[in-house]
């Protein structure tokens, strides 16, 4: 992504350019089961299709925008990981097990 848009490293990037970032990172992740063997491949076909419709990743900002109002308040940084973390977790528990 910083090669795409020509900048030294993920500071350089524009507020849109770091949200586009953060939404290709959540759905990579969401869709690689846990476990899984991480090589290019897998990145590769978990990013294929960023615009398609995927429920995992629409259930998880429905569930985000919840916990925000739950909350009375936006996440950090760090509570963010955190509660990506979270679901995570909560969708794949069962595999785990």
């Amino acid at each position: 992504m910083i090669l795409n848009h020509n900048k030294k490293n993920l500071r350089s990037l524009s507020n849109d350019e770091s949200e586009h970032l953060e939404k290709l990172k959540t759905h990579i992740l969401l869709n690689i089961l846990p476990f899984s063997k991480i090589d290019e491949s897998i990145v590769d076909q978990a990013a294929a299709d960023l615009s398609s419709n995927n429920q995992i990743l629409t259930n998880y900002y429905n569930w985000l925008k919840i916990l925000q109002i739950d909350l009375d308040k936006g996440l950090s940084v760090e509570e963010l990981k955190q509660a990506k973390a979270s679901y995570y977790s909560s969708v794949y528990g069962d595999i785990t097990n």
